[in-house]
C-alpha cells in the first residue's frame, strides 16, 4: 500500500528518475483514474490532490509533472481527498518531447 511517505519523496524521484517530467496518473480501487496536477497535502491517513477534470468521458492528451509549477489552480482542476487504502497504483508515463499540451503537477 502507498502511504504518506511516497507523495512526499517517492513520486518527486519517480518523476525525476523519466527526466523531471511526467504524466502522473493514479488508479483507484473504484476503477476511476485521476490525471494529478500536483499533492496540495499530505497525511497520514489520506492525500489531498489537485486533479484534471475528466468532462463527459474525455481524456487528456498529455500532462506532466514539474515541481516549480504555478500555485494557481486553473479552471481544469478540482480537489480530490483520497484515502491511501484507495489508491491501487500510480502510474508515471515520461512527457516525450513535442507530445502534447502542458498539463502539470507540483509536489509541496
Amino acid at each position: 500500500m502507498l502511504d504518506s511517505e511516497y507523495f512526499r519523496t517517492g513520486l518527486q524521484t519517480d518523476v525525476d528518475a523519466l527526466g523531471g517530467k511526467a504524466i502522473v496518473e493514479l488508479q483507484l480501487a473504484n476503477g476511476r483514474v485521476q490525471r494529478v496536477r500536483s499533492v496540495v497535502s499530505i497525511h497520514q491517513g489520506y492525500v489531498t490532490l489537485e486533479v484534471y477534470r475528466n468532462q463527459a468521458g474525455e481524456t487528456l492528451a498529455a500532462g506532466w509533472y514539474e515541481k516549480e509549477r504555478d500555485a494557481h489552480p486553473s479552471q481544469e482542476t478540482e480537489r480530490t481527498v483520497a484515502p491511501y487504502e484507495a489508491i491501487t497504483s500510480v502510474r508515471i508515463t515520461p512527457v516525450r518531447p513535442g507530445g502534447g499540451s502542458a498539463v502539470g503537477f507540483n509536489a509541496p
